[in-house]
């Protein structure tokens, strides 16, 4: 009988540190700009483990033609920042997986932003700039953040991403 209190009182004290670390976490992605086509490369993230918050890329490249992300913006970015693993990554990441000299390849192609969920109606969106001794490392300054409202009109919307990608360069 002790036993099967004390589990229930673990799987509880589990649930409930689940639920407010559910809280902390604000879901995030990478949104990459081709330099010379202008087209879009999104990268989900997901949480390495559930007791292990910091990011991780998940899954495949999404591609996102240029005319695609001007209509449809905060629809694309939503539905990316809906499918944050919590739990860890929920498919291999192509991007983790790409050959040294493909992965450099890629960094100097695109420009990059991060886009943090800050609310249900607000993403963050940090332009990062990319160390000039190593080119895998991405930088964002507090300064150059900006917020964005889901309150706007979708082209509102897109100016201000298009705005973050100037000042990543």
């Amino acid at each position: 009988m002790i036993d099967w209190i004390l589990k229930k009182l673990i799987a509880k004290r589990k649930e409930r540190s689940y639920l407010e670390y559910r809280k902390k976490v604000r879901p995030s992605i990478s949104l990459h700009k081709n330099i010379k086509t202008q087209d879009f490369v999104i990268i989900e993230w997901a949480a390495w483990t559930l007791t292990h918050a910091l990011p991780r890329s998940q899954g495949p490249l999404i591609k996102v033609s240029h005319a695609v992300m001007k209509s449809k913006a905060k629809e694309i970015i939503t539905k990316s920042l809906n499918n944050y693993g919590f739990d860890g990554p929920k498919a291999p990441s192509q991007i983790d997986s790409m050959e040294k000299t493909e992965s450099q390849k890629f960094h100097r192609e695109h420009l990059e932003v991060n886009i943090q969920s800050k609310n249900d109606n607000t993403v963050q969106v940090w332009p990062m700039r990319r160390r000039r001794n190593d080119r895998s490392i991405a930088v964002g300054e507090p300064e150059d953040m900006s917020e964005i409202s889901f309150d706007c009109t979708e082209e509102e919307f897109f100016q201000e991403i298009e705005l973050a990608f100037e000042r990543a360069k």
